[in-house]
């Protein structure tokens, strides 16, 4: 765009001279016409665009919703000037007035029973390891022993000298691993047949923040502040595997439930990252890459996932089988990710929260998933409704055309014929109920959860998932509300 066009005479030659626009010109009539920029007087006496009344405008705020609606309908260049058409999730959770509508709340189920002795925040929960009882970790330095169906505490294990991070039972029922504040006695390891400290697992220099045991119990991972990852072989007490993986805090890390040999880990650096321990552990010092020359990442070789939540740090991270991880992280959802087609993206989108969700819980079959977020709220998903509501439409639809068959058969009575077409008229109304439902969760783009666990009123901090093999199962919660929480629940109420 020319704003001006000059031209000069001289000595019989002509100078021609171009003004160009300001390039930022279009933005800015924008920005005065909405009242963002200019304070220059509108009209009707306000300074700023705006609507008001009585002469005097509002004037228009660029995160209210309202006021962006307001403003794409005067002007209809406002998205392509402002760049506002795309909101991602995270903000949509936070200033959209109609998330909830898209998003509703589940049905709530109340806590069966709420266990209150910790005296600062609880930070872990977990079951067993004898049955019956769970274990807690509290920032009040101890690890108590509970009765689930009493609610009462039985015992107080103290050892740590600081706040507990983390707390996790051996699948064998017989080792106790905890982690937690300071620089001495911050990864500790129980043998529960005595309830107290067997060996403190050396290594790290900072707080330990998680630690888990391998799927044959043979070995723990944890993790740190200065973004390190260790490897104790617990027949030893040795550290067989060193590395730093991630720049900043380590938050999480989990075995694959298949195979003990590979492991993930989540850091606050927005990474996910998938390791293979049979590498070499601890690399020479002259060996190992220049993060800063060579442009590398720390951690070596292994499958890595950066930006796994839209650059939000990694709270919680599940290795289910060999091909899928589970994390949830600070942009408010959940994710499934097939590490066999990385390049698509995550599998499948958990959506509902509206805040960071910090805690996360897989279902030993792998069927449901548990979240729990920054603002006290517990939710149960199902691994992939889409793909349940498919293959319950497919076998209604079979079954109807098992009774349109013997309709076409003929030779059938008059009561038996109307109770056959009696049953058809019942499965295609299931069969259209089943329809909208899978044509919302696409409309969606997302998985919405089934249910709500409720009752706590601060950051959801540790969940454990044990099934009684008789159709039920127990959900414990730990919370920084310092409660910890079991829910009860029939798992057809979850269907």
């Amino acid at each position: 765009n020319l704003t001006s066009l000059t031209t000069y005479h001289t000595s019989g030659s002509s100078l021609i001279v171009c003004k160009m626009a300001d390039p930022f010109a279009l933005m800015q009539r924008a920005l005065d016409r909405g009242g963002f920029g200019s304070r220059g007087q509108g009209r009707g006496g306000g300074y700023g665009g705006g609507y008001g009344v009585a002469g005097r405008k509002k004037r228009l705020d660029p995160t209210n919703p309202t006021d962006i609606e307001y403003l794409r309908r005067m002007h209809p260049d406002f998205d392509e000037v402002m760049g506002t058409t795309e909101m991602d999730y995270k903000a949509k959770s936070e200033v959209d007035p109609n998330f909830a509508t898209k998003f509703e709340i589940p049905p709530t189920i109340a806590a069966t029973r709420t266990f209150k002795e910790h005296l600062n925040s609880v930070d872990a929960v977990c079951w067993g390891p004898e049955a019956g009882q769970f274990v807690s970790a509290s920032h009040d330095k101890t690890i108590k022993v509970w009765d689930a169906q009493r609610g009462t505490s039985l015992e107080t294990l103290q050892g740590h000298v600081a706040g507990i991070y983390h707390c996790a039972v051996a699948s064998n029922r017989r080792l106790l691993v905890s982690c937690g504040s300071g620089t001495e006695s911050n990864l500790l390891l129980w043998q529960w047949a005595h309830k107290k400290s067997k060996m403190e697992l050396a290594g790290h220099r900072r707080s330990v923040i998680h630690a888990t045991f391998s799927p044959d119990d043979q070995s723990t991972s944890s993790v740190d502040q200065e973004g390190s990852i260790f490897i104790h072989d617990l027949a030893t007490g040795k550290s067989s595997f060193e590395r730093n993986i991630h720049y900043g805090s380590v938050l999480a890390s989990s075995y694959c439930r298949e195979n003990g040999q590979i492991l993930c880990t989540a850091g606050y650096d927005g990474f996910v990252r998938v390791l293979d321990l049979r590498e070499q552990g601890t690399m020479p010092v002259w060996r190992q890459p220049s993060t800063v020359y060579n442009c590398s990442t720390p951690g070596g070789t292994g499958l890595v996932l950066p930006s796994a939540h839209s650059s939000d740090p990694v709270y919680a991270i599940e290795f289910t089988t060999s091909n899928t991880v589970y994390s949830a992280g600070g942009d408010n959802k959940m994710k499934r990710w097939d590490l066999r087609n990385l390049e698509q993206g995550p599998a499948t989108e958990y959506l509902g929260h509206a805040s960071a969700i910090r805690s996360l819980c897989v279902s030993p079959d792998g069927r449901f998933l548990v979240s729990g977020c920054d603002d006290g709220s517990c939710r149960v998903w199902h691994r992939d409704p889409i793909e349940e509501v498919r293959r319950t439409l497919t076998e209604l639809r079979d079954e109807l055309q098992q009774l349109k068959a013997q309709l076409n058969e003929g030779g059938l009575g008059d009561s038996q014929k109307q109770r056959l077409e009696g049953q058809a008229i019942a499965l295609r109304k299931k069969i259209a109920g089943h329809r909208e439902t899978q044509n919302a969760y696409e409309r969606k783009g997302g998985c919405t959860a089934v249910k709500t666990l409720g009752g706590h009123v601060s950051q959801v901090s540790g969940i454990s998932w044990q099934e009684d093999g008789k159709g039920s199962v127990g959900i414990l919660t730990s919370s920084w509300d310092q409660n910890c929480q079991l829910f009860e629940v029939n798992l057809t109420e979850f269907a």
